[in-house]
């Protein structure tokens, strides 16, 4: 490049090629990586990358949208090869919501040399026709494709953001379990197959391991960034939420949470900072565990919670700690069994057993 020129190596890259759509679910240093490879013109870069595409879906040929080439001829007089449209599996220009075709430039027959776009090489030979509920899906598909090769930065952790809104959609287990049966169904009805089959996206059932399990797995992130374009959509996400906004599994809503033992001074108050939550063995339902700082008491609640009056119930008492067991024995002294029950929150029958205990009856 010439000297003092506006621009750098980082910037051509990152602008000007789909380095940002394919590595966004890479960890840093492998993006580093191959970005030094492409810095430094490595002819193997493909094999570097290839992990990370679908050697299924790979174009033929560069590809163009029509209206965008009347634009561009328009404007300036010339037409070029829009990065966002040689993306593996886009079938739809996410501007004009047209379809993308194929020119004649075979990228086989010309891997190493570049050849301009033209009126010449990009001809429609063949008009296509998408069904209309199949072009809707294909155009939210490019529009995800286009916002995250312009917005490739991501805030939050992908794996986690995953399982807690498979959590909330009950695709998974409060201890992270997948409902592999429900998920694998709900996820082909939503698409359907002429979508996954497209995008080279199907799912095998033939064992208990396939790319959409492993969305879900506790493993390594799937780097494929189509695959997590059919994903995020399908748990009802949109780029923009995963990458930037925390999603968060509250079955007991969110914190803080309050003490439930009547004689504590922070009774009813809202201190309890962060709870555990289980899941019942049975049920396959969350179970929250509740200790408050201040007297020790602790209760579990079985949820999940369907309104704010939740908040004020438990399902057992795990241990009334030790405030509540001085309080017992301070106003055992000047109060029957009866009264004794109802100041302390609980049954005759509990005050009797923990009076026995500790030697006062």
């Amino acid at each position: 490049m010439p000297l003092n020129n506006p621009y750098d190596v980082d910037l051509l890259i990152d602008n000007h090629t789909l380095f940002p759509y394919y590595t966004v679910f890479l960890d840093e240093k492998d993006k580093d990586y191959i970005k030094r490879y492409m810095a430094l013109r490595k002819g193997e870069i493909y094999y570097k990358i290839a992990g990370i595409l679908n050697p299924l879906g790979e174009n033929s040929h560069l590809r163009f949208c029509e209206k965008c080439n009347e634009k561009s001829m328009a404007k300036y007089g010339e037409l070029y090869w829009h990065r966002i449209h040689q993306i593996r599996g886009i079938y739809i220009c996410p501007i004009h919501g047209t379809p993308i075709y194929n020119s004649s430039v075979s990228l086989e027959d010309n891997k190493y040399r570049y050849i301009a776009a033209t009126k010449e090489n990009c001809l429609v030979t063949d008009i296509k026709n998408y069904e209309s509920s199949l072009c809707d899906k294909l155009l939210i598909i490019a529009k995800d494709m286009a916002w995250i090769l312009n917005n490739p930065v991501i805030n939050t952790k992908i794996k986690e953001q995953y399982r807690n809104q498979l959590k909330i959609l009950k695709y998974a287990t409060a201890n992270g379990a997948l409902r592999q049966k429900d998920l694998i169904g709900d996820f082909e009805a939503f698409w359907g197959i002429e979508i996954l089959e497209k995008t080279h996206s199907t799912i095998t059932k033939t064992n208990n391991c396939n790319w959409l399990l492993e969305m879900g797995w506790n493993r390594k992130i799937v780097t494929d960034t189509l695959k997590n374009i059919l994903f995020l959509r399908f748990l009802g996400l949109t780029p923009y939420k995963l990458f930037n906004e925390k999603i968060e599994f509250l079955p007991f809503g969110k914190g803080k949470y309050p003490c439930l033992n009547p004689v504590c001074p922070k009774y009813k108050k809202e201190i309890i900072e962060s709870i555990k939550v289980k899941e019942n063995y049975k049920t396959k339902s969350p179970i929250g565990y509740f200790t408050c700082p201040v007297c020790g008491f602790s209760y579990l609640r079985r949820g999940p919670d369907n309104g704010q009056e939740d908040r004020l119930r438990y399902s057992r008492i795990i241990d009334y700690g030790g405030y509540w067991m001085d309080r017992l024995i301070k106003i055992s002294k000047d109060h029957n069994g009866a009264e004794i029950a109802r100041i302390m929150g609980t049954t005759h029958t509990t005050v009797y057993d923990y009076l026995r205990k500790i030697g006062k009856k």
